[in-house]
């Protein structure tokens, strides 16, 4: 009998902390108010309830139309991350948001590797015209990847008229290790000039 008493008190308890959760839920809605919302989820967030679902769709959609109209590309990554986490990618602003990061990213990413290719190519840096290569093929921007290929043969055939071997030699071993296309070719020929050029320099000097 006590068993049974105690059973039952501890369900009575258990569906009133369930309804004081949905309350401050609802409450939380009604002001409208970002911070009171996140703090109302947090509260409920070991109880599956209908009205949570409701308060991560109305948060979500907050920060999503918040991320658009600061038109910042890593604030609107965390929004659609956050969208994503949740399986919210329904909400209609979703795909505005999605496409308008894509498009700075997108923006952010040319200028950055307009500037590593123009650094590089001053610096004679191999290593990081092989990187904006793949990069730029990896986003589908053919122009830059284009222009860091024919800047990185350009730079093989430079060090091979110097006939700098430590140059070729690594520039070999870099293009072999990214498996970067016309480069590697073109860097592997010369590599092996440069060794048959290093064999002929080593037996003039030994007579």
């Amino acid at each position: 009998m006590a068993l049974n008493y105690a059973e039952e008190d501890l369900d009575s308890k258990i569906r009133a902390l369930i309804q004081a959760l949905k309350a401050d839920l609802h409450a939380a809605l009604n002001t409208a108010d970002e911070s009171e919302v996140a703090a109302a989820l947090r509260r409920a967030r070991e109880v599956e309830l209908p009205e949570r679902r409701l308060a991560d769709e109305w948060l979500c959609n907050r920060r999503l139309q918040t991320a658009l109209a600061s038109q910042d590309e890593a604030t609107m990554r965390s929004a659609l991350s956050m969208a994503r986490n949740l399986g919210l990618e329904h909400i209609p602003i979703f795909p505005t948001v999605l496409a308008k990061q894509q498009t700075l990213y997108r923006d952010q990413l040319t200028l950055r590797l307009q500037t590593e290719l123009e650094l590089a190519t001053y610096e004679d840096d191999f290593v990081t015209l092989v990187a904006v290569n793949r990069t730029a093929k990896k986003h589908n921007l053919s122009m830059y990847a284009d222009k860091a290929k024919a800047n990185a043969e350009e730079m093989v055939l430079k060090f091979r008229t110097k006939l700098d071997f430590d140059k070729l030699t690594a520039f070999h071993q870099d293009a072999k290790k990214w498996q970067v296309g016309g480069v590697a070719g073109a860097s592997r020929n010369s590599h092996r000039r440069s060794q048959h050029a290093k064999g002929l320099a080593g037996g003039c000097c030994c007579r």
